[in-house]
């Protein structure tokens, strides 16, 4: 039998990786294809670069792009042999995150929900529109604290903080109107659940 804290943490959980983040992906996606496109026109040329003209970072943005992420650079003796070009959206993505969540293949479900919130606090079309800041919310708040399971955190309210943040990711990110009704209604369904004693997930 599951204590309350126990349950919250599990529906929690559920939430990120069954309603969250597949919203998330989706917009990453859409958002990062414009992005590329725009980002190999000059004077970027992003798909063009070599170790004496690439971009350290892409502002609004202040987060210094991993290039060890992309084209094998791990095999690299140093940072001076990397391949700089950037050939796809996906390679884009991987220079918003750390070298431990870059081994996505595309915008599925081998994105997960660290790797998709690190996107988001990045990627400069998502600072430019302020998407970051809650987006840092939502990683530091809810994927970190259910990543290191510490039940007693869980108590109702910090429950209840969690659905609000998670909610206000989703309307910030503008999504079509019956898609966001959809996963703000997921939210909602989810957090009741886990606040019904005995109820089965």
């Amino acid at each position: 039998m599951l204590t309350p804290e126990e349950k919250r943490w599990l529906v929690v959980g559920i939430c990120l990786s069954k309603v969250l983040t597949p919203a998330i992906r989706k917009v990453i996606e859409q958002d990062l294809s414009q992005l590329y496109q725009n980002l190999i026109q000059p004077p970027t040329n992003i798909h063009s670069q070599t170790s004496s003209t690439y971009h350290k970072c892409l502002p609004p943005s202040t987060l210094r792009l991993n290039y060890i992420n992309i084209n094998d650079n791990t095999i690299q003796a140093s940072h001076r042999s990397y391949d700089y070009s950037v050939k796809d959206e996906v390679s884009l993505a991987k220079l918003f995150v750390k070298p431990f969540m870059a081994g996505f293949t595309a915008f599925d479900e081998s994105l997960d929900s660290s790797a998709a919130l690190s996107i988001l606090c990045g990627a400069p079309n998502f600072v430019y529109r302020g998407i970051d800041i809650i987006a840092i919310d939502v990683r530091n708040d809810v994927r970190n604290e259910w990543g290191h399971c510490k039940f007693a955190t869980w108590s109702e309210a910090y429950y209840l903080h969690c659905f609000q943040l998670m909610e206000n990711l989703i309307k910030r990110l503008k999504l079509p109107t019956t898609f966001e009704e959809k996963v703000v209604e997921d939210f909602k369904e989810w957090k009741n659940r886990g606040n019904v004693p005995n109820c089965i997930l």
